[in-house]
C-alpha cells in the first residue's frame, strides 16, 4: 500500500461513513475500540493455548 500510495480500505471506509452519515465520534470510536479489543483478547487465548513461550517476554 505504500508503494501505490492507496488506504487500507477500513481505515478509509471509517471516517467517510462518520461524515456522510452525519453521526458522531462515538459512533466512530466504539466499533474501533470494540474490535481493538477483541483482536487482543483473541491474540492472548491463541498466545495462552499453542504457544510455548512467555508474555510478555
Amino acid at each position: 500500500m505504500q508503494l501505490t500510495r492507496t488506504v487500507h480500505p477500513p481505515a478509509g471506509g471509517d471516517p467517510l461513513v462518520v461524515i456522510l452519515a452525519g453521526a458522531g465520534w462515538s459512533f466512530l470510536a466504539v466499533p474501533i475500540l470494540a474490535g481493538t479489543v477483541t483482536l487482543v483478547a483473541v491474540a492472548l487465548v491463541y498466545h495462552r493455548l499453542f504457544s510455548k513461550r512467555a508474555y510478555p517476554g
